[in-house]
């Protein structure tokens, strides 16, 4: 759903502000990218082919609006049941905003 440099950038930009303490930073950046792998899995199940198909359209897509209404319908399904047991409740719920948004972002229509 995510291309996996956007997803690589954005394992590199949540492992500066999600600090796992007992675990290396090198080894931190990879255990978030896999995190975002498990909220990607959720959520794909909930998003309908055609509006994955929007996120490879760019002169197509939701609006502004309608993204926003539908991120928070979104995440009231998919944060239940995201459980990542290496993170702070705090940092499992920036890592699943995240991931959201960026999905929302890429459907929404090039203006």
């Amino acid at each position: 759903m995510i291309s996996d440099k956007v997803r690589r950038e954005l394992a590199k930009e949540l492992n500066e502000e999600i600090n796992i303490p007992w675990v290396p930073e090198g080894i931190e950046e990879s255990m978030i990218y896999h995190a975002i792998g498990l909220v990607l899995e959720v959520a794909e199940r909930y998003i309908p082919l055609e509006l994955k198909e929007l996120i490879y359209n760019p002169t197509e897509g939701l609006e502004a609006e309608g993204a926003k209404f539908f991120f928070n319908k979104l995440i009231a399904v998919v944060n239940p049941q995201i459980d990542i047991p290496f993170m702070m409740d705090s940092d499992e719920r920036k890592l699943i905003d995240n991931v959201l948004v960026a999905i929302m972002h890429q459907m929404i229509a090039a203006q």
